[in-house]
């Protein structure tokens, strides 16, 4: 019975590893993510014609330049809306930290 037990704390332990572990630093990502494109916004005053210059720019720091320009593309808008706020804050409190 205890090996059962201990194998089956092993199989957990691979689950969480590799499936639960990625999920947390997918969601670390998207804060710095944000983080950085509102720093960006509030360095230069966002305007239609900047705002896919301060997303390419933003994204060229991270290793996956098309799903962070994805997901910037769809929560600009929250992020620009909120822009009164410090970075750290309005990332927050949209929820992307």
């Amino acid at each position: 019975m205890k090996k059962i037990q201990v194998a089956f704390l092993i199989f957990l332990f691979f689950i969480f590893s590799a499936y639960i572990t990625p999920l947390a630093f997918a969601h670390k990502d998207t804060c710095t993510i944000c983080v950085k494109y509102a720093h960006l916004l509030k360095e230069k005053s966002p305007s239609k014609d900047n705002i896919d210059s301060l997303i390419k720019t933003t994204c060229k720091l991270f290793p996956n330049k098309e799903k962070c320009e994805k997901f910037l593309e769809s929560n600009s808008e929250k992020i620009i809306n909120n822009i009164d706020k410090d970075e750290i804050s309005l990332c927050d409190y949209i929820g992307l930290c």
